[in-house]
């Protein structure tokens, strides 16, 4: 504010949804790499440049699980397989470190491998939805409305 640099952080896990499980999922994922990274991985900084970070920020967000993402040492690779074999088990792990009941943290990284695994993010979920029935957008909200009430994850509803 009035010149003043100042900084701002965006939280963007919970509002990632679609569906309560979805939520608690990428709640725990966050949490679990969180841990994870801070305690096991060292001084990020030097290891992922922000250059790339912000790279990284922009191409999940416009190509989703297509995107290819920079890492740790000047690695890359597919966020799918970034997830699968890095993150998703990390996560995990963070968890388990911070008490976190074992069949839990399963339970909740087995709802982000599906979701990775099958492709179908709650994204993925809309732009199915609009290719197989059009571009009726309240249909689209109804449809949503009525998978979010049967409690299950977005990986597993319908289109």
């Amino acid at each position: 504010d009035a010149g003043v640099p100042h900084l701002r952080l965006e939280h963007r896990v919970i509002p990632a949804g679609p569906s309560i499980p979805d939520v608690v999922a990428n709640i725990a994922l966050f949490i679990g790499l969180l841990h994870s990274i801070v305690y096991k991985e060292g001084n990020i900084v030097r290891r992922l440049p922000f250059e790339h970070a912000r790279g990284n920020f922009y191409s999940a967000a416009r190509e989703g699980l297509d995107a290819t993402l920079q890492w740790f040492d000047g690695k890359s690779g597919g966020v799918d397989r970034l997830l699968l074999e890095l993150l998703i088990p990390a996560a995990g792990e963070g968890l388990r470190d911070l008490g976190v009941d074992s069949e839990d943290t399963e339970y909740y990284m087995d709802i982000i491998e599906r979701r990775v695994k099958l492709r179908r993010t709650g994204s993925d979920w809309q732009r199915g939805f609009v290719r197989r029935r059009g571009r009726d957008m309240t249909a689209l909200a109804q449809a949503y409305y009525e998978a979010q009430q049967s409690g299950q994850p977005v990986c597993e509803w319908d289109f």
